[in-house]
């Protein structure tokens, strides 16, 4: 009990003192690679509680890294006065002693560990010794041509000839090749992460991108995209609002058309080049937008109005609109004509809707913090049909008791797996996961273990079946695993795939792709600063191998 209250210390004086410890730590990884001779790393309580003689040598561990079960040897001097009446932990959990003298100690790597920092006990001190790396199945791929990532979050991906496209609300990209390049909201990668430099380039040779947030990106069948979110201008285009398409290349998808010449002795102003896509939401943010198997667009938020540019009563500087007003939820076709039979109904969701997903029958699903939607019960969760109408075929029963903030849908395995801070799914337990059927109903085959220091903000059912789930917590299942999870489908844990040290930040998508040696690898974006320990730039692939 004792030993918990002291890692309860630590980690209130990790989340304090952050940037201390960061300082500390770091210094003592750069003496380890200059001077692994005697240099000894100071006492970080020093000035508290009176020292007891204990301090970690600046050198790394014998061996650095391990699997489980290895014996492994710290230096460390002062162990002697305090024989049995000290714990030697690796990332929080009690590693076995196996011999200790007054200048190291070699213990045993405990059986369930992730990879972190070795810590004395000593009654209610605690010394900090350098990170133990444990050997396992999960790595972050070196290969991975993304070094640095963006400079600000991924929201959204789409496939794309042999890469990706990647939005978000970066402004800077940096591939392993090249310094810093612009890309506002929106690049194109290859599949080793290697930036597309000739993707979204205006007629001067410049990637202007967008002017505000992408959310959301989907791709019509030839080759074309839609992106949506909240910005109000695209490669200097200012008639869009938080939505429009693109060209197969990224550049805006624009034409040609006739406006009202007021003055005609001028005859190029009776022309203008405009969005093909000619609709816009004003001041309102887009979380999802959709393009369903017939290429019309489905668009999901807190939406009220739509607005659509006339053109025969415009002029190439004054706009004359028409305003639709809507709910939450609409369809248009791919030029944004606004479909008025769709989700006839003007009530919608009555509070925020935080995401969404398209079936593959072209019902949509919607969550957010809502209790009612078109004026039924919908607690937080709602399907409607190819109409856009509630389907009470959805088998949601009460729904959650709280929001849900994350819904990610696995159209091979019929699989939605949502996260959010509600405590129970339609009367069934459910620690801020749940995984359902298809049909709405809870898979109970599927029971989250308990989690303790935090809550998760992202699950995904990987196509193996796995559920990956990370968050801000520090142990699931009582055992020390910092934000990231690699569950087995009925929420067990296999030691080899959760041995990533500490992950921290907000993951919002996860592509399934394989490394450059073959072996399968996730793609892990969002709004990313560390994953096992290490910086990295909101995006990183990490490595699987032995994957069944």
């Amino acid at each position: 009990m004792l030993i918990k209250n002291i890692i309860m210390e630590r980690k209130f004086l990790l989340i304090r003192y952050g940037s201390i410890l960061t300082v500390f730590v770091t210094t003592m990884i750069i003496l380890s690679s200059c001077n692994p001779e005697e240099e000894v790393l100071s006492d970080p309580y020093a000035g508290g509680k009176e020292p007891v003689g204990i301090k970690f040598k600046s050198v790394p561990p014998e061996p650095p890294s391990g699997p489980p079960g290895t014996q492994v040897t710290f230096r460390v001097e002062g162990l002697m006065d305090w024989e049995g009446e000290y714990d030697f932990l690796i990332n929080d959990e009690k590693a076995e002693i196996i011999t200790a003298s007054d200048s190291s100690i070699t213990v045993k790597v405990p059986s369930l560990v992730s990879s972190g920092l070795a810590t004395i006990v000593v009654g209610e001190q605690l010394f900090i010794g350098p990170r133990f790396k444990v050997e396992g199945n999960v790595t972050i791929d070196p290969n991975f041509g993304l070094v640095k990532g963006m400079d600000g979050p991924i929201y959204d991906f789409v496939k794309n000839d042999n890469g990706y496209v990647l939005v978000g609300a970066f402004n800077k990209i940096k591939d392993i090749s090249e310094g810093w390049r612009v890309f506002p909201g929106i690049a194109a990668i290859n599949a080793q992460g290697g930036v597309n430099a000739d993707f979204n380039l205006n007629n001067e040779g410049k990637g202007i991108g967008a002017i505000g947030s992408i959310l959301s990106i989907s791709k019509f069948s030839n080759g074309k995209f839609l992106i949506s979110g909240s910005f109000n201008r695209y490669n200097d285009e200012n008639d869009i609002g938080s939505i429009t398409t693109l060209e197969a290349d990224g550049t805006l998808e624009d034409e040609i058309i006739d406006v009202v010449n007021i003055t005609p002795q001028i005859p190029s102003r009776g022309i203008d080049t405009v969005s093909v896509y000619n609709g816009s939401l004003p001041g309102q943010v887009v979380v999802r937008s959709f393009v369903t198997d017939n290429d019309d667009v489905i668009v999901v938020g807190d939406l009220n109005v739509y607005a659509e540019i006339d053109y025969s009563k415009s002029t190439k500087t004054t706009r004359f609109y028409k305003y639709t007003s809507i709910k939450t939820i609409l369809k248009t076709d791919s030029k944004g004509i606004i479909d008025k039979t769709y989700h006839s109904s003007l009530e919608g969701a009555n509070d925020n809707v935080n995401d969404a997903y398209l079936q593959q029958d072209g019902k949509v699903v919607l969550v957010g913090e809502f209790t009612s939607f078109d004026g039924k019960t919908a607690n937080r969760i709602v399907r409607l049909d190819q109409n856009g109408m509630y389907d009470q075929t959805f088998n949601i029963g009460n729904g959650a008791n709280d929001r849900i903030n994350t819904a990610q849908y696995n159209p091979e395995l019929k699989k939605v797996i949502l996260t959010g801070n509600f405590t129970e799914f339609n009367g069934i337990p459910a620690n801020g996961v749940v995984l359902l059927d298809l049909d709405g109903e809870v898979d109970q085959d599927f029971k989250l273990k308990e989690i303790a220091g935090g809550r998760p903000n992202f699950a995904k059912v990987l196509s193996t079946g796995k559920i990956l789930v990370t968050g801000y917590f520090d142990e699931y299942d009582n055992i020390t695993r910092r934000g990231f999870l690699l569950l087995e489908s009925d929420g067990s844990v296999v030691q080899d795939f959760n041995i990533a040290g500490g992950f921290e930040g907000q993951l919002i998508q996860v592509i399934e792709t394989t490394s450059a040696i073959g072996n399968p690898a996730l793609i892990l974006m969002g709004f990313i600063t560390t994953f096992d320990d290490e910086r990295v730039g909101n995006i990183v692939r990490v490595e699987l191998t032995n994957l069944n």
